[in-house]
């Protein structure tokens, strides 16, 4: 899977990324496998859609703060 970033308007989209309605389609555990692939991308990688997952899952990627 490519993990490329697309601008569209103000929006960055991921080649191959889980939609933000499938994200909550899925089980539980599903739910937690992919939070964990989220919280190991690099930031310049999470699209607009990851960031919103994980911030309505209230998740934060270790890196997403690093300076």
């Amino acid at each position: 899977m490519q993990n490329k970033l697309h601008k569209c308007g103000q929006w960055y989209w991921r080649e191959g990324e889980l939609k933000y309605a499938e994200f909550f389609e899925l089980n539980q555990e599903a739910k937690e496998l992919h939070l964990l692939f989220l919280k190991n991308l690099k930031p310049e990688l999470l699209s607009s859609n990851d960031k919103a997952i994980m911030l309505t899952m209230k998740v934060q990627s270790k890196k997403f703060l690093e300076l």
